[in-house]
């Protein structure tokens, strides 16, 4: 029987492709997978990539790549991945790993897999198109609607680099010589290490950094990396840092994480068995400081943190860079929100990873 190993993040997606793969008599005798902590799926052990030339010395079957590999980046993990194999092995690229089993992309939409349901308002997604300043985002908006009615990977924008400061917005125009950071779903500070470096470079330079990150192991991180870089290269800035999410309201709600992933659940029966965490609005919080620049990423909890951040918004006239992913409809709910509630920006969207994951919208104050 041939044997095959699947590469990538696990998820309905990945394991739905298990399945159709066995379908076709070829044995998955493994996932390959750097951020799940879980060990096996259906018997099927799940190892890093560091583990290979012990768990898969003799394999010599097919290996199945579930992402796109355009940038130096993921080239560079895939030559790494390929390159423990001792034996020779046959290589199927994301696209044409979910070509010839495409049948797992529906099952998984069956399954409820809410980044492939077809359920969402088409027309109100169609009317938000012409609200964003270019005809990159224009296409991308398009091709998102017709992906989730056709699951066609040609539709899917390859992933690019440089998340939440594209090279093509015109984000670093919009933020001064001095600016003030506030990071909505923090997670250990890497994007703050990003923007910090990336607008260095264009002679900006931080004021003061807010943070909020409500996920208990992400915070204690982010405090372990700001206090490194207080010593070191932040010596002069000032920070906030709040174990804390962001919303319209104040509320409680539990946190479901696994590794490197986490969902926020505001249903009262899953307290007992997640963590808990609260939400602020940040509206009460921030007084008498200038917000340069947002970015926001906070699990399906984008538009109403935008409620909570209205009146900063109208006052600083910040850039904001918003997740645009976790929910269907967020496609179309957030940029009608900001149309109605950022008077002369310019909308713009890319997309940083595969399947419309990491899609980001970017608003930015015209004249700023």
């Amino acid at each position: 029987m041939k044997q095959a190993v699947i590469v990538g993040a696990i998820g309905k997606w990945r394991k739905m492709l298990k399945n159709v793969i066995e379908s076709k008599g070829i044995n998955v005798v493994c996932f390959i997978d750097n951020i799940t902590t879980e060990k096996e799926y259906e018997g099927v052990p799940i190892i890093k990539d560091y583990e290979i030339e012990e768990n898969l010395k003799d394999f010599a079957g097919e290996v199945y790549f579930t992402f796109p590999a355009e940038d130096e980046r993921r080239k560079n993990y895939v030559q790494k991945v390929l390159s423990k194999f001792k034996k020779s092995v046959t290589v199927y690229s994301y696209f044409e790993t979910y070509t010839i089993n495409q049948e797992a992309l529906f099952l998984a939409r069956k399954a409820g897999d809410y980044w492939l349901s077809e359920e969402f308002d088409e027309k109100r997604a169609n009317e938000v198109i012409n609200l964003f300043n270019d005809e990159k985002s224009r296409n991308i908006m398009q091709k998102w609607i017709e992906f989730r009615k056709e699951l066609d990977l040609s539709l899917i924008p390859y992933p690019e680099e440089n998340q939440y400061i594209p090279d093509d917005v015109p984000v670093i125009d919009s933020i001064p010589t001095t600016y003030n950071f506030v990071d909505l779903g923090a997670y250990d500070g890497d994007t703050l290490l990003f923007a910090f470096n990336k607008l260095r470079n264009f002679g900006k330079e931080l004021g003061c950094y807010i943070a909020l990150e409500p996920e208990g192991k992400n915070y204690s991180m982010l405090k372990e990396r700001i206090e490194k870089l207080k010593e070191t290269t932040m010596k002069s800035q000032k920070f906030l840092l709040l174990k804390a999410g962001c919303s319209d309201k104040y509320t409680v709600f539990s946190i479901y994480s696994e590794g490197q992933r986490s969902k926020l659940i505001d249903e009262q029966d899953d307290f007992e068995e997640f963590e808990r965490a609260y939400s602020v609005v940040l509206d009460d919080i921030i007084h008498n400081i200038r917000i340069d620049f947002v970015k926001m990423d906070v699990e399906g909890f984008e538009l109403p943190c935008l409620k909570g951040l209205k009146r900063i918004i109208n006052e600083s006239r910040p850039v904001l860079a918003i997740s645009l992913y976790h929910k269907p409809e967020d496609f179309y709910t957030i940029p009608e929100f900001l149309n109605e509630h950022c008077a002369d920006y310019d909308f713009y969207v890319r997309v940083h990873s595969t399947f419309f994951i990491e899609t980001v919208l970017y608003a930015v104050p015209r004249g700023r």
